[in-house]
């Protein structure tokens, strides 16, 4: 009985009260959507997301449900699942800590009635891009609206002697709780950045390393830029939205990871929630 009423409850609008019933601590829905086309065909891709507390890549409090109509060849849809992912929910975090619930998935019905996406086929490129674009708003999504958030920052590590290095150092300096606070206070302390790579595994030379935030240089060869604008660097880091753009001068690695700032309202949340 309860299922027969869950089906006549299916409707073409019904994404957006499936994005609400999944969610806790989530202050709004998530979802998206976009249309691209592929072997000349127009394909729908829509998804929802829910989890903006214990957030980290690979076991994060997340769920992640995409559905298409595109026609997808068998064994295809698998590859192009997993280096979405990895391009999107596993460069996001909140807090750096896990859960069991790391849930994404994506369906395939093939109404569009394109010619089917095939490996080495034309419109695997097309369909993947649409795929990673779709999960990336998504993640985005779920940083923006992490608890206690006030900022979705985007931390950007290039010049680094390998993309594995500048992934690491990239995750050290977003996960690091002086630097979100700092994010939280729009306080351009460049020393707890420095700090962050400092303790990652990446190799680091200090006296190579230049920060920016936004457009804005803040450190040149691993000190204060001299002439540095830190009222208008302040004014950046006030934004609800920015980038800090870290580079090791050490090589061609380049990866990025989005994070959010720690503020009083993450503490209280989580200073009362009992499971």
């Amino acid at each position: 009985a309860v299922l027969s009423s869950v089906v006549e409850a299916l409707s073409p609008q019904g994404g957006r009260a499936a994005a609400e019933a999944t969610t806790t601590t989530d202050t709004r829905p998530k979802e998206a959507a976009l249309r691209v086309e592929v072997n000349g065909k127009s394909v729908t891709m829509g998804g929802i997301a829910k989890g903006v507390g214990m957030l980290e890549p690979h076991l994060a409090t997340m769920f992640c449900f995409v559905a298409t109509d595109a026609a997808v060849a068998r064994g295809v849809l698998s590859g192009v699942l997993r280096r979405s992912v990895d391009r999107s929910f596993n460069r996001a975090t909140v807090d750096s800590d896990q859960s069991t619930s790391d849930t994404v998935i994506v369906l395939a019905n093939g109404q569009a009635e394109n010619r089917p996406v095939e490996v080495g086929g034309r419109g695997l490129r097309q369909f993947a891009a649409g795929i990673e674009a779709l999960m990336t708003r998504l993640a985005r999504m779920l940083v923006a609206d992490g608890e206690g958030a006030t900022k979705l920052v985007a931390v950007t590590v290039r010049g680094a002697a390998s993309r594995k290095d500048a992934l690491a150092a990239a995750r050290s300096v977003a996960n690091s709780p002086l630097v979100k606070t700092a994010m939280n206070g729009a306080d351009p302390n460049w020393g707890r950045i420095m700090m962050a790579l400092g303790k990652s595994p990446a190799r680091v030379d200090q006296d190579k390393v230049a920060i920016s935030v936004g457009e804005e240089f803040l450190v040149e060869r691993g000190v204060l830029r001299e002439g540095v604008r830190l009222e208008r660097i302040r004014e950046i880091m006030g934004d609800q939205e920015y980038e800090i753009t870290i580079d090791l001068g050490l090589g061609r690695g380049e990866d990025r990871v989005w994070t959010c700032d720690l503020s009083e309202e993450y503490v209280r949340i989580n200073g009362k929630y009992t499971t």
